[in-house]
């Protein structure tokens, strides 16, 4: 071996193959989400165009504000300061934002297989793990849009694992920067509240430390981590009266929420089959999937119990499920805050399958914990105290780890077809926002030559936002055709209806150009082999 090789393993610097295997794995999760963004760039929506704004602000020296000088409050302001970093003043933040939440995808993937390899015994279950979110339908599929759940589920994942490493260790400093990676998941999103609450609960309830002692390190874990969104929110409230931006307020039923949480869980395990082949299978599968999630969520609360009850037991089983009492405390409260909000309409639209994204590695770590002790629990302890070390005994513990790891396996097969699938469908279906394929549209290059005033309503309005300079407020079409009926009658400034024939959403909008030329309030400014450009009649 050379002298230099040597040093470096003697300093403990050269990583050992695991760590390449995981390193491997996350630079794959990087390839296969790049995949997606080919050949028509990230999915950009109007969140995303916001981002995108605010970052092309910062990089001008304008500060955090959107389009037309609209102070920016409604999300929080670390996503788009991170595009404005990532854009070195020298790329445009469209063409950064999906190699950066890519990359994030990866660091994401790499510190879960890290950490997971610290505490859990099955290297299998690691490697599964690291697959699971590398082939996660929600994950996954979010990283390859211009959104800001990829840094929060990081940053979330970060001080989740920052805190067991203090409960385990009771290093002030793995607190510390548990409260640092706190603070920054809520300057991306503001359900980082979740973090703040489960965390505080975990230090509130932590064994071994008095009342006194646990009190302050709570104070100065929330000061940490709350400090900066406050400010911030503050700063909000001073511009527009309202500390988290401007909002429309629209309750939803209970029922229409917990079933839709229970059916983007459910789609997590099961959301049918490649190349729709065996539906009648696949219906039967998904209602099963659909099942195991408030069964899997009532079996987390049962064993959160569990180990907080046994917590002082001097127990290996239940030393291995201690941290489900951080990650499940945390899917908990994520869940029941994400209830509310949706109960008081908070955040002006329903249950989307992305605002559970968050949830999906705390989730997954409760479950690989609860498999690695079962495990080891059926090898080293009761079957074999029982029984004796007889051959019959063997038999049936390999055959209780074949039935635990069976199904991981079939998953692994599955979601790899599934990721084939929707790679080749996002390619496909990406067209349908702000993407590259819209740099070379007739009608942005008409808009472009002859720049449209006042209010322009369109069915991709993200692609004017992204592709054009156009000093004009945009907004997406309504969705009813009486809706749009009434906006034209009630128009009274100079008003705009673009639209891409191509690349509008069937499944949402149920009128076409058609309809739109027979409208006698609209005239036609541009007929173009893309689109269509209209203009309301003036009332006059």
């Amino acid at each position: 071996m050379p002298i230099g090789l040597a040093s470096w393993r003697v300093a403990r610097l050269c990583p050992d193959r695991f760590t390449l295997l995981l390193a491997a794995l996350a630079v794959l999760g990087v390839v296969l989400v790049m995949a997606r963004q080919f050949p028509y760039g990230p999915g950009l929506d109007s969140d995303s165009v916001t981002y995108v704004s605010v970052a092309r602000n910062l990089i001008a020296g304008e500060g955090l504000v959107e389009r037309y000088g609209k102070p920016y409050t409604e999300w929080a302001p670390l996503h788009p300061m991170l595009i404005a970093g990532a854009s070195l003043s020298v790329f445009d933040p469209k063409d950064v934002v999906g190699p950066l939440n890519a990359a994030i995808f990866g660091l994401t993937i790499f510190i879960s297989g890290w950490w997971l390899r610290q505490r859990i015994r099955s290297r299998l279950l690691v490697i599964f793990g690291c697959l699971a979110i590398i082939l996660s339908f929600p994950l996954a599929g979010l990283a390859s849009w211009g959104l800001s759940e990829p840094a929060f589920v990081l940053f979330t994942t970060l001080s989740l694992i920052q805190t067991d490493r203090y409960i385990e260790g009771r290093k002030p400093l793995s607190l510390i920067w548990a409260a640092v990676f706190t603070a920054a998941a809520c300057l991306t999103r503001y359900m980082g509240l979740a973090v703040i609450i489960a965390v505080g609960l975990i230090l509130i309830l932590q064994r071994g430390a008095s009342p006194w002692e646990r009190a302050k390190l709570c104070t100065l874990y929330t000061v940490v981590s709350a400090s900066p969104i406050c400010l911030w929110m503050l700063r909000n409230f001073l511009l527009v009266g309202e500390p988290t931006g401007t909002r429309n307020y629209s309750p939803y039923p209970l029922t229409d929420i917990l079933k839709e949480i229970f059916v983007g869980m459910g789609g997590w395990i099961f959301s049918g089959f490649p190349l729709g082949i065996l539906e009648p299978i696949a219906s039967v599968l998904q209602i099963i999937a659909m099942a195991l999630a408030p069964t899997f969520l009532a079996a987390l609360i049962i064993a959160f119990g569990y180990v907080l009850i046994h917590s002082h037991a001097k127990s290996e089983f239940v030393g291995r499920l201690e941290p489900i009492l951080i990650f499940g405390s945390f899917s908990l409260v994520y869940i029941s805050l994400l209830i509310a909000a949706m109960s008081m309409g908070t955040t002006g639209h329903g249950v989307q399958s992305r605002f559970l994204t968050p949830v999906y590695i705390p989730l997954l770590f409760s479950a690989l914990f609860i498999l690695d002790a079962l495990l080891i629990y059926g090898q080293e302890e009761r079957p074999l105290r029982v029984a004796g070390k007889l051959p019959a005994t063997r038999i049936i513990v390999q055959g209780w780890t074949l039935i635990l790891i069976a199904p991981l396996f079939l998953w692994v097969v599955y979601g790899s077809a599934m990721t084939a699938r929707s790679i080749a469908q996002f390619n496909g279906y990406n067209l349908e926002y702000a993407s590259l394929r819209f740099v070379n549209s007739e009608v942005l290059g008409r808009i472009r030559e002859a720049p449209i005033g006042g209010l322009t309503f369109s069915n991709v309005a993200s692609a004017i936002y992204i592709h054009t300079d156009v000093p004009a407020e945009h907004h997406g079409l309504p969705r009813e055709w009486d809706r749009l009926r009434e906006l034209v009658a009630n128009a009274r400034d100079e008003v705009h209806i673009v639209w891409f024939n191509d690349y509008h959403r069937n499944h949402i909008i149920g009128y076409g150009p058609a309809d739109l030329r027979a409208m006698p309030e609209l005239d036609t400014i541009a007929e173009l082999a893309d689109g269509v450009i209209f203009k309301v009649k003036s009332s006059d």
